[in-house]
């Protein structure tokens, strides 16, 4: 089943409630904790205060509650999970912002990846953080390709990029 309009995948950062805790006393006052019901919801808060185009949603893993700390909006064209694999970028990019926990919290960070929860309001950026994903996918794709025919000229064949592959495995 392909559809004209994609699905949104969220993918990120796995963080269990000890992450969540460490995240938040790295970012905010013990006061804004106070003031929110859970940490998790002072960080919300202080996303949307900051405008930032990412969230975190709370996820049930080996009956535990998790939260995806969403980087990355997945489009889904056919209603399978995409298969996307959290890049190292952004595991770095989280250590060099909180470094490795008050406990060392965030040693070991796993990646997760699955559907936008039908449950929740979607916040107003989902589908155009999803368009950029696309958008960037379509550029590599477009990039790649050029490179190949580019190869493929230089080598004297037709502009098949197989060709010149195949031809260099001889």
């Amino acid at each position: 089943m392909y559809t004209e309009d994609p699905i949104p995948y969220i993918s990120g950062i796995a963080l269990n409630q000890a992450q969540l805790d460490a995240m938040a006393h790295l970012s905010l006052s013990e006061e804004e904790i106070s003031r929110s019901r859970t940490t998790h919801c002072a960080l919300i808060d202080l996303m949307e205060r900051k405008n930032q185009k990412i969230t975190l949603v709370p996820f049930d893993h080996k009956g535990e509650c998790h939260y995806l700390l969403v980087t990355i909006v997945v489009p889904s064209f056919d209603g399978s999970d995409p298969k996307m694999t959290v890049l190292k970028y952004i595991f770095d990019s989280f250590r060099k912002s909180y470094g490795r926990g008050p406990n060392h919290e965030f040693d070991r960070l796993a990646g997760a990846t699955f559907r936008w929860p039908i449950c929740f309001v979607e916040p107003d950026w989902l589908y155009d953080r999803m368009r950029e994903t696309e958008c960037y996918w379509r550029h590599c794709y477009e990039r790649k390709e050029t490179q190949a025919k580019a190869i493929a000229q230089a080598a004297g064949g037709t502009g098949d990029a197989m060709q010149v592959v195949e031809s260099s495995k001889v």
